[in-house]
């Protein structure tokens, strides 16, 4: 199977999932083929998605026939999955936008004062 055919393959694919999920693809993200395993890999930024840049909703296809082997959505299908996007993003500042970055900025900046500050106590208190 060629590029194109892959491209064309993988789409319907993701369309069809899309569907049955409950999900809606915003942007394509990469295709690639892993001929050790004769399998293409489709990635894609959907609805499902909580990191605000990069898609981490994909799906895998043979590379011969083009079935469907396996999906993979990074909310709503597993809830170990669930909340390890969940997590990831939000110890990576990756949602809320600019605000949430922010916040998380000061929050460090603060972490880092009263580590100061704490150490500046105890050197006082030893003297």
């Amino acid at each position: 199977m060629g590029w194109l055919v892959a491209q064309a393959t993988a789409d319907r694919l993701m369309r069809e999932q899309a569907r049955l999920h409950g999900f809606r693809v915003i942007w394509p993200n990469a295709l690639y083929h892993e001929a050790d395993w004769q399998r293409y890999f489709y990635r894609v930024r959907s609805s499902a998605d909580v990191h605000e840049r990069r898609g981490r909703t994909w799906l895998e296809f043979d590379d011969q026939s083009g079935r469907l082997l396996q999906v993979s959505l990074p909310t709503g299908q597993h809830s170990g999955t669930t909340v390890t996007s969940w997590l990831y993003a939000l110890h990576m500042a990756q949602v809320f936008g600019l605000p949430y970055r922010m916040f998380v900025c000061v929050l460090g900046l603060v972490i880092t004062m009263l580590s100061v500050t704490g150490i500046v106590i105890w050197l006082k208190k030893r003297a």
